[in-house]
């Protein structure tokens, strides 16, 4: 059986919005997913869930196909169409994509960074181990 969903105002006609504890549920599997990726015990819990409540289309996607279900937060949406750190992130975020080149991502890889595992430095100007927006004295005069 197909659990009962609302309607909402502004929706492609027949998008349905999943009910409140449906919705926390999917907004919890979304966010494992995207901190653990497919590696976290759930999962398979939650990918049956994901299934049940959300309706992606045969492709397994959230991309309009008739009898989709939106939680209204884009949790269908993250789940099925791997979108973390892409489309639901702010700009600035998605042009710092942490890296080994990048360990402290702070935008300096680590060849050209004094401080590669400080996010809040990057220099040494005068080379005393103290990195120039904490140190007083950049000069060493």
């Amino acid at each position: 059986l197909r659990r009962a969903h609302r309607q909402i105002p502004g929706l492609h006609s027949g998008e349905d919005l999943m009910g409140a504890i449906d919705k926390f549920r999917a907004a919890k599997c979304a966010q494992m997913r995207a901190e653990h990726g497919e590696n976290f015990p759930s999962h398979a819990v939650c990918e049956k869930f994901m299934d049940k409540v959300c309706h992606p289309g045969k492709d397994k996607k959230m991309d309009g196909d008739k009898g989709e279900v939106s939680s209204g937060e884009g949790s269908c949406r993250k789940f099925f169409n791997n979108v973390f750190g892409k489309k639901d992130e702010p700009e600035e975020k998605k042009k710092k994509v942490k890296t080994d080149k990048d360990k402290d991502d702070d935008g300096v890889e680590n060849d050209k960074d004094a401080f590669p595992t400080d996010p809040a430095e990057t220099k040494d100007t005068d080379g005393d181990g103290i990195g120039d927006n904490a140190d007083k004295d950049n000069d060493n005069d």
